[in-house]
């Protein structure tokens, strides 16, 4: 049985995230690299102060379009 499975969102769009990765090499250095993390068709707005609201992404959300850029090769 096949399932439908959602579009995938990419690195692309204005919902997605920057994180960094802690990687550490045979001597024991610790660097910190960037990753970014795709978005999920949402964001979160400050409407007043403390109070945040989940938003449609004003790039994506709402779009059956996966939202690849042009010459962008998605990972394997």
């Amino acid at each position: 049985m096949v399932e439908s499975v959602p579009p995938a969102r990419t690195v692309c769009h204005g919902c997605r995230q920057v994180t960094h990765v802690r990687v550490e090499d045979d001597d024991g250095n610790v660097t910190l690299r960037p990753m970014i993390l795709p978005g999920e068709g949402v964001t979160l707005r400050e409407r007043a102060p403390g109070r945040l609201v989940q938003e449609s992404c004003p790039v994506c959300g709402e779009s059956d379009d996966p939202g690849w850029i042009p010459g962008f090769v998605p990972p394997a």
